[in-house]
């Protein structure tokens, strides 16, 4: 028997010796081999979430933009607006603090504006801080708002002092603080 895969353009491959029926959704064939009824597949394809049989259920967000959405905490203050989306983190821009990335882990909800899980003043704090280096700077211990919006960071270095990060300063906060001026600069502003 010989198959009409290389008049289509497909190169037809040497180790299987005919051609595999793939199912888009649900099979023709009710059996157990089948993907859409095999219980370890279930919620791949979403039977006991409700959702139709053969439609799968991703984590990804499909949808409107989060693009210029403001970020603000349950309390209300301000973080700064999106401009942009990358997979584990948005991309703030417009607010005090210039470009800076939030990482999702802190997300709650998306509305009319994007919520924070929490207060900034009790989220971010004990995060570890780093420069534009990568050396260690100290630990996140208070945050600072002015009119409502997230202004600066305190941050306490090794040897105990608190210094004061404005947000300008900051290029990212996610599974630490990393901020976009080296430790000296810090203390050269103060």
């Amino acid at each position: 028997m010989r198959s009409h895969v290389g008049l289509a353009g497909i190169k037809e491959a040497s180790s299987i010796s005919c051609l595999i029926t793939i199912w888009p959704g649900r099979s023709a064939d009710p059996s157990p081999k089948s993907f859409s009824t095999r219980p370890a597949f279930d919620w791949l394809f979403g039977s006991h979430s409700g959702a139709s049989a053969g439609r799968i259920n991703l984590a990804a967000r499909r949808g409107r933009s989060l693009v210029g959405m403001a970020v603000v905490d349950p309390e209300g203050v301000e973080i700064g607006y999106v401009s942009g989306e990358e997979p584990n983190v948005l991309v703030l821009g417009e607010g005090s603090g210039g470009r800076m990335r939030l990482g999702r882990r802190f997300l709650r909800g998306v509305a009319d504006r994007i919520t924070l899980s929490g207060p900034v003043s009790e989220i971010f704090i004990g995060l570890n801080v780093i420069d534009s280096d990568g050396e260690f700077v100290g630990t996140l211990r208070d945050t600072m708002e002015a009119d409502d919006v997230l202004d600066s960071l305190i941050i306490e270095d090794e040897q105990g002092e608190m210094v004061t990060v404005l947000l300008e300063d900051v290029r990212s906060i996610d599974e630490w603080v990393e901020l976009s001026v080296a430790g000296d600069a810090l203390y050269e502003k103060g």
